[in-house]
């Protein structure tokens, strides 16, 4: 074995020594913990108004994307695009659209359909 190799090997050997087993448990709490708060943004969907009308694409999942304090106040931030379907008074049959939205979950779970635009609050007629 060259030198660099047995250097190389014993530095890696080293460093695998150093790794204790809490540092992957922590890596799982992570991971544990990214899926509660994705868990948390698709019950907030699954709640709303909305998701009766509108279906997540198949790349717009709702799903977690941020944590944003203010002033002693944490927000959870949620991300999803969405299909949503509505009857169009002009137009014959159904009309669909593609939305995305992002914002507090605690909004998330207020959404509507309001003519194929998402709100966190009532339509407008």
């Amino acid at each position: 074995m060259n030198m660099k190799l047995a250097v190389a090997f014993a530095c890696g050997v080293a460093l695998l020594g150093l790794a204790s087993p809490s540092a992957f448990a922590d890596a799982d709490s992570a991971d544990a913990d990214v899926d509660s708060l994705n868990s948390a943004c698709q019950q907030a969907w699954a709640d709303s108004e909305a998701s009766a009308t509108c279906q997540a694409t198949s790349d717009g999942e709702p799903r977690h994307v941020r944590i944003e304090t203010y002033t002693h106040t944490t927000h959870h931030i949620c991300w999803l695009k969405v299909d949503c379907t509505w009857i169009h008074p002009a137009v014959y049959g159904n009309q669909t659209s593609t939305r995305e939205y992002e914002g507090r979950r605690s909004h998330v779970r207020k959404l509507r359909n309001c003519h194929g635009i998402l709100l966190a609050k009532a339509c407008d007629t």
